[in-house]
């Protein structure tokens, strides 16, 4: 179950990464829509798809995850949050 904590973990931290990275992309956006600039909107654009790809495989890979430790911790898997398996785990998770 470390293992799965573990991977838990780093997902989560990518994940967080990403969505900064989504927020700032988002500001550039509400930028460059108005200037009518279709070279920086394709640019701001095309940023946001591969980080939308990005998160989504992050999200992929992080629900099998779940599931297992909903498993291991005896748990229905819909019932399991990241609030709820905080609770459950030691530190230092």
């Amino acid at each position: 179950m470390q293992d799965l904590l573990e991977r838990l973990s780093e997902i989560l931290s990518q994940q967080l990464v990403l969505y900064n990275k989504l927020l700032l992309i988002l500001s550039d956006q509400r930028y460059a829509l108005p200037t009518g600039n279709t070279e920086d909107i394709h640019e701001v654009l095309t940023q946001q798809e591969t980080l939308t790809l990005e998160l989504k495989a992050l999200e992929e890979a992080r629900l099998p995850i779940m599931e297992k430790l909903s498993q291991h911790l005896q748990k229905p898997p819909e019932q399991l949050t990241l609030m709820k398996l905080a609770k459950l785990v030691e530190e230092p998770f």
